[in-house]
């Protein structure tokens, strides 16, 4: 489970969007990039659609991977997001709970991926 001190809740319209992926905790023990993201990672967080999508560009050769979250849930009152990977329906819902926003940054910590910083797009 995601863990992380909410500072009030989050409103729904500084969760939802498009967001640059900018630090993310998994890589702080990678040599020379201390969690900064080397790669260019978008995600989006469409809760009409429900759902979320992650475009990971590791070199600008190689083709993109793009991660797709389905039956995407926001709880505002818990500044809480969860989703299901897609064709991986068999692994329990990738949650995060979110305890910052503002106009151009959004910071939560992933069930998967540790504490993320991303910058709205």
């Amino acid at each position: 489970e995601a863990q992380g001190k909410q500072i009030g809740a989050i409103p729904t319209e500084r969760f939802t969007g498009t967001f640059d992926l900018v630090f993310s905790s998994t890589l702080v023990k990678v040599p020379f990039i201390n969690g900064y993201m080397p790669t260019k990672e978008v995600i989006t967080w469409d809760l009409d659609s429900k759902q979320m999508s992650l475009d990971i560009e590791i070199l600008p050769f190689l083709p993109k991977v793009l991660v797709q979250g389905t039956n995407l849930q926001w709880d505002e009152s818990k500044s809480k997001a969860t989703y299901t990977i897609k064709n991986k329906e068999d692994k329990p819902p990738s949650e995060w709970v979110f305890f910052y926003a503002d106009e151009e940054v959004l910071v939560g910590r992933s069930s998967v991926t540790g504490l993320n910083v991303l910058r709205r797009l």
